[in-house]
């Protein structure tokens, strides 16, 4: 996927769960434009899902939805960008394996999707089919995601993660999970 300064958004290559998000699961092997998203500031994917946040604050989603990935509250694939439900003034998007987090421009983390590691950082384990704040954080001013973690820098200059741990991915000198 591309961003195009013009904020369109470009896509090719493989397309199963139409994950490309040009209302097709037919493969591309040259870059094709997205319908409907003329303003993006912003574009990130997981496996098999994407993400868009357009200029407005709202985000747009696509592709497999297993775990809730587009945020629609619904499940099945999406073939094309549907608006993800319960969020705006959006400032900021990441996606990790099978969860998407988002940074609102009131400094509060969001987050959908697969739990299983604690990677939304909610203390579930559940899928999530629609974005719910993570608790706790305070005012967040940026947002990173690995596989099944997440990061987040607050405000003071602190660094916070959760999530899988297995490899020591969250800095804190263990390795195990933590939601």
């Amino acid at each position: 996927m591309a961003l195009k300064g013009n904020g369109t958004v470009w896509v090719w290559g493989e397309n199963n769960y139409g994950k490309l998000g040009d209302g097709s699961t037919t493969n591309r092997t040259t870059p094709v434009q997205i319908d409907g998203l003329s303003d993006a500031a912003a574009a990130t994917t997981g496996y098999r899902y994407s993400v868009v946040l357009k200029e407005n604050g709202t985000l747009w989603a696509w592709g497999t939805n297993g775990n809730g990935q587009p945020g629609d509250g619904t499940t099945g694939a999406r073939t094309a960008p549907v608006r993800v439900n319960n969020i705006t003034n959006v400032a900021a998007i990441a996606a990790g394996f099978d969860f998407t987090v988002a940074l609102r421009t009131d400094g509060t983390v969001w987050a959908m999707g697969a739990n299983g590691e604690g990677q939304r950082g909610d203390g579930a384990i559940n899928t999530r089919g629609t974005p719910a704040q993570v608790p706790g954080l305070g005012y967040v001013a940026g947002i990173a995601t690995g596989y099944n973690h997440t990061i987040a820098l607050k405000i003071d200059g602190t660094v916070w993660t959760w999530g899988d741990n297995a490899y020591g991915q969250l800095g804190d000198e263990t390795m195990s999970c933590a939601g």
